[in-house]
């Protein structure tokens, strides 16, 4: 009797255990009937395959992608133990469900065709990939252990983090745009934020950030000076940091600026997104006449920063070019210098007069496209002239 007791409870016990630790996801792909589905998983798993139409098979995981037949658009995958590790990537998934798996430490997911990717619950998570999917918001909020994610090449609007611990951010070819709030990112070791609609990215700038910071790619966007690191050491004309920032397109600065009022203009050319100094040279040019405004003709200005606008123009843009920075140059959109800027907003916006700007490769305006040989920006599209 004592001993059938003590075989109860041991049991009881495995049984319980084994309840505890047991896990599931599920999702749905459109791979054809009879193709390859592949999953790799935590080694030494008992895994079991329950498809949608009731076809079940298990099999012990290798540490080895696990090939599976597909029969229905509908799985669910259960083990008995914790899953840690999770690639699904390349399988044509359009839902992919993981809200049990709280032990997730990795999960990629890359090459799939997912519209949502829903991680509230995957507070341990430290590796994301889920590139190349099709995510257009990603709310990883609460997940305060994220180290690296790839998320490059969806199409992303939104993009809400909530760790510090980020060494590794891919977010290019999305569509994201606005502010890029990276200020309490210390760790990071990469930033690959090129081909988004970004017009600023809000750097960490402590000493920490800037000895850690080793890549950085935020071409194609429309970010100004005060966006970037500090990526050439202009004394000892070396590369800091491995880039690629240009081309960017037009900054928008402002609609217009009164004239004969001082205007601070330190926020656009006086500091990089590390706050070091970039001695900028500013050129501010008439984009209807073509003529380069001249200094106590068309304005006057106090120090480097402080410029007080004599004539009025309905559309000028500045380029501004630095040592710092060299074989590029950025340039705003145009806007208007005026002694009266009231309707200007709606004057600006339908105005069918307005040139549109065109830009060499290092993000240099051009003022004659007529007369340019070479390959051009203009309206987004690569352009030659030969």
């Amino acid at each position: 009797m004592k001993n059938r007791y003590l075989a109860s409870l041991l049991l009881l016990a495995a049984t319980t255990q084994l309840t505890a630790t047991a896990e599931s996801f599920s999702m749905k792909t459109s791979l054809p009937t009879g193709s390859s589905l592949k999953i790799n998983l935590d080694r030494g798993l008992n895994v079991t395959f329950k498809w949608g139409n009731g076809i079940t098979h298990s099999e012990i995981s290798t540490g080895m992608p696990i090939i599976a037949e597909v029969v229905d658009e509908s799985l669910t995958v259960t083990t008995d133990g914790n899953i840690t590790q999770l690639y699904v990537n390349d399988n044509a998934l359009d839902e992919l469900t993981v809200s049990s798996l709280t032990k997730l430490l990795v999960l990629d997911c890359n090459d799939n065709r997912l519209g949502n990717l829903n991680l509230s619950r995957q507070t341990a998570l430290k590796t994301l990939w889920c590139a190349r999917n099709a995510l257009t918001t990603l709310d990883l909020s609460k997940l305060p252990d994220l180290e690296k994610l790839n998320a490059s090449n969806n199409g992303l609007t939104e993009l809400l983090l909530g760790t510090a611990s980020l060494t590794d951010l891919w977010i290019e070819g999305n569509a994201l745009d606005g502010n890029l709030d990276l200020s309490k990112q210390e760790k990071l070791c990469s930033i690959a934020a090129d081909h988004n609609e970004l017009t600023k990215i809000d750097l960490c700038n402590s000493s920490t950030a800037q000895k850690a910071l080793k890549y950085f790619y935020a071409n194609d966007n429309a970010l100004f000076y005060n966006s970037l690191p500090t990526v050439f050491d202009k004394s000892k004309q070396e590369v800091l940091i491995t880039n690629v920032v240009a081309p960017q397109r037009p900054y928008f600065y402002n609609y217009g600026l009164l004239t004969n009022i001082q205007h601070d203009l330190s926020d656009l050319i006086r500091y990089n997104g590390w706050g070091v100094a970039i001695t900028p040279a500013l050129t501010l040019t008439d984009t209807e006449t073509g003529a380069v405004l001249e200094q106590d003709k068309d304005f006057t200005k106090v120090g480097s920063y402080k410029f007080t606008f004599l004539t009025e123009h309905r559309y000028v843009t500045a380029t501004v070019e630095s040592p710092m920075y060299p074989d590029m140059a950025l340039s705003t959109t145009a806007f208007a210098i005026l002694d009266d800027l009231t309707g200007l907003q709606q004057v600006t916006t339908d105005d069918k007069d307005l040139p549109t700007p065109a830009y060499d490769l290092q993000g240099r305006s051009i003022n004659n496209v007529a007369s340019y040989k070479g390959i051009y920006i203009k309206d987004g599209k690569k352009n030659v002239r030969p």
